[in-house]
């Protein structure tokens, strides 16, 4: 038994041990991503993606594909796919589809797809909901909890309701935006995430629990539209735009 006991744990932290490696491997990519977006060396980063062959990678190549126009090399990306991502495949598909046709309307099955993912807890959850605020104008928030009355913070301040606004400023932006989240008494630990008008996801960061602000740096950043998903670790989350100008 204390045999089978230390084997388990000798699994469980050799998982924990991959898993953080798999994870700083991504924050290395997403880093260098960044780098050649900013200078437009797309070569550079079409290689490094295709040499991964990972479906993370894969994912992201498809971005790249959306981000250049080339529909339809994304389409054959999105196509390749294993059936495990179906959820991811449809989504992006719906997305070429808008990015292909003239006065595109959203069908209403696929509008109702969208829904449905937009409201569950899933990892595409931040993308469906993106491509509905692009097409529909739909907006989600983050639902703060209800509070009994006469509920006080941790300074002893009286909380007679709780903004479910995130704030972004300034805006229009020019080299940096402060982002202040929902308030809570329990801030939860959050993921950003960064789309463009396209629909293609630029950046993202994870934000440490009890944080209620976060700076972002928009030097990497070309002027224009982008749409910033925050959403809380029980797949609550909501959509705000900014303008980046120069």
């Amino acid at each position: 038994m204390k045999e089978q006991i230390a084997t388990n744990g000798s699994s469980a932290q050799s998982t924990s041990a991959l898993n953080q490696i798999i994870s700083d491997k991504e924050f290395v990519i997403a880093g260098l991503m960044q780098q050649w977006l900013a200078t437009g060396d797309f070569i550079e980063i079409e290689n490094m993606l295709t040499a991964e062959q990972t479906l993370h990678t894969t994912q992201k190549l498809i971005g790249l594909k959306l981000l250049t126009q080339d529909y339809t090399a994304a389409n054959s990306l999105i196509n390749q796919l294993p059936n495990t991502q179906e959820t991811y495949k449809r989504i992006q598909s719906i997305n070429v589809d808008r990015l292909t046709t003239n006065e595109y309307s959203l069908p209403e099955n696929d509008e109702e797809f969208l829904q449905s993912v937009a409201l569950q807890k899933l990892p595409e959850t931040a993308m469906a909901q993106s491509v509905l605020t692009l097409v529909k104008g739909e907006s989600f928030a983050i639902v703060p909890p209800e509070l009994p009355a006469n509920t006080y913070s941790q300074e002893g301040a009286i909380v007679e309701e709780m903004s479910a606004g995130m704030v972004i400023a300034p805006n229009p932006a020019r080299d940096l935006i402060r982002v202040d989240f929902s308030t809570s008494l329990e801030p939860a630990q959050r993921q950003l995430f960064i789309f463009n008008t396209q629909g293609v996801k630029i950046y993202e960061a994870s934000i440490r629990e009890g944080e209620n602000s976060t700076i972002i740096k928009l030097d990497d950043f070309a002027p224009g539209l982008y749409y910033l998903n925050a959403s809380d670790k029980e797949g609550n989350s909501e959509i705000q735009k900014f303008m980046i100008q120069r």
